[in-house]
């Protein structure tokens, strides 16, 4: 899935791309789950990055913090020949013990004791974004829009809330909605009326809501609803569509957000709707072209609360500032805060609850902690604490 994730000439790892995927299973599986497959150094697909030393045991504890209960190498020996012959095993196929043998025996140890103290806790998520298998296949063809990703366009909004050590689970438009205080609704191109009353009846409880651009053009027939945008859609984001606007990766669009700022503009690029803001507030505006003034982000308010639509695909770093914006009106606090991207957070909760850090850089990197938390491994009660470089900690709050 690495090609959806970035443009293949412009590739850089996030912990967040393996996070997603085990975040997908468990959001709507709600269980724990096998990782059956995990790798160990080369594959036998086209490898974009080395991976290093130790890089193998932190994927194993990404897994473990995510919810899987049983994590499986593959392959055990290198194969001697056939399709998968340059895939790398934990031993190769001279079946000698070396590096890679001694990592995965060093994980299955650390894994083994990390499980006997945190015993059934499993990740708890106030976030949440749907991914639609059937979307997947309405935009496959590539007439939507030609240059977008369904895939990219969910990961950088998964991205930005993980970079904010938000633990977020990835849910599918049939999951119950009621548990979560953000609920992202990302290019859902095909919805049903039992959807928008899902999203309708958690705004109305107090969710924020969060609508991107393309969402509500057909129905699960991919057939048009005889309107630009769904009706239920409109009403939930309080517009009214005027146009819709579809474009190759090379153009794009400036956006002043927030409103009224006078720093530099971010850009919007792929898809631009025209929309009359009914009963909104108006949080961001396109700055150039023919939309230049009218509305690109408004924010409804929809019962206890609230709901946000936006109506192109903007830069990242225009999605991380709408984030911090989406996590604020949520009310959503981590437990645990890291500054460095490369630092995977996650909450979870059993009888006890329990702060999983892991540190995908080659530096130490400080994690402030909101409450005093104890380290399982040392029982030091901290309330900061550094994790070393390639290394991990797991907190129990106490």
């Amino acid at each position: 899935m690495d090609n959806e994730y970035a443009p293949v000439d412009n590739f850089e790892f996030h912990p967040a791309m393996a996070s997603l995927a085990l975040s997908q299973i468990r959001g709507t599986l709600k269980a724990p789950f096998w990782v059956t497959e995990q790798q160990i150094s080369r594959t036998a697909g086209k490898q974009r990055k080395l991976v290093e030393p130790g890089m193998a045991r932190l994927w194993c504890h990404q897994g473990l913090a995510h919810g899987a209960e049983s994590i499986l190498f593959f392959p055990y020996r290198t194969f001697e020949n056939a399709h998968e012959q340059m895939m790398n095993g934990v031993v190769d196929a001279d079946n000698i013990p070396r590096r890679r043998y001694e990592e995965v025996k060093q994980t299955s140890t650390e894994l083994s004791k990390i499980k006997s103290i945190i015993g059934n806790a499993f990740p708890v998520s106030k976030a949440a974004i749907l991914r639609d298998f059937k979307c997947d296949w309405a935009f496959e063809d590539g007439r939507v829009s030609a240059d977008f990703r369904y895939m990219r366009h969910i990961y950088s909004y998964y991205r930005s809330l993980r970079e904010k050590n938000i633990t977020t689970d990835i849910v599918s438009p049939n999951d119950k909605l009621d548990s979560y205080s953000l609920i992202i609704v990302s290019a859902q191109i095909l919805v049903t009326p039992e959807l928008c009353a899902k999203l309708k009846q958690a705004a109305e409880n107090g969710s924020t809501v969060v609508i991107t651009c393309m969402t509500g053009l057909r129905n699960p027939s991919m057939k048009s609803f005889g309107r630009l945008l769904n009706k239920d859609i409109e009403s939930l984001a309080g517009i009214e569509m005027q146009e819709q606007f579809a474009l190759i990766k090379q153009e794009n669009t400036k956006i002043i957000y927030p409103i009224n700022s006078t720093k530099p503009a971010y850009t919007g690029s792929l898809w631009y709707d025209d929309f009359k803001p009914l009963s909104t507030e108006v949080l961001a505006t396109y700055d150039s072209r023919f939309l230049k003034g009218k509305p690109a982000v408004v924010k409804n308010r929809v019962g206890k609360g609230a709901v946000y639509y936006i109506g192109t695909v903007p830069i990242d770093e225009m999605i991380d500032e709408l984030v911090g914006e989406f996590a604020l009106n949520a009310h959503i606090t981590p437990l645990a805060k890291c500054t460095n991207k490369l630092v995977d957070i996650t909450e979870l909760k059993g009888t006890k609850r329990f702060v999983y850090a892991i540190n995908f850089s080659q530096e130490d990197q400080k994690i402030e902690l909101s409450f005093r938390m104890k380290d399982v491994l040392t029982n030091k009660i901290e309330t900061s604490a550094l994790v070393k470089a390639m290394d991990f900690k797991v907190f129990e709050v106490k």
